[in-house]
């Protein structure tokens, strides 16, 4: 998936080319609270797990769970940390092995998809 979202302090920004009128859906994204500050999209990129997770999860309202995770490579603190538990608890979601998300890893079409 070509899409990126990386967490950085400052406003929420949109990358596009000329070319791209992609820019659109950023700022509806933005307005929608589904991206926070600092936060960066660009059409052509790759997002990664844990971004996308994110994405989802703020798109379901940041539900709470209290899911115990197996991931050792995602703690509390990490900015995916409540979305991965949320997807986790669900059965949204498992990970690249029985102990790790892979969190900045990017995410392939056939893991959005399953």
């Amino acid at each position: 998936l070509c899409l990126s979202a990386s967490a950085a302090a400052g406003s929420v920004a949109w990358r596009s080319s000329q070319r791209n009128s992609s820019h659109i859906p950023g700022r509806a994204a933005a307005r929608a609270g589904i991206l926070n500050g600092g936060e960066t999209l660009a059409a052509g990129e790759h997002i990664t797990r844990g971004a996308f997770i994110t994405l989802l999860w703020r798109l379901s309202g940041a539900p709470e769970s209290d899911a115990a995770l197996p991931f050792t490579d995602v703690a509390p603190g990490d900015g995916c940390y409540a979305a991965v538990r949320w997807a986790y608890g669900i059965g949204l979601t498992g990970g690249v092995s029985e102990t790790a998300f892979a969190p900045d890893a990017p995410l392939s079409r056939e893991q959005a998809a399953t």
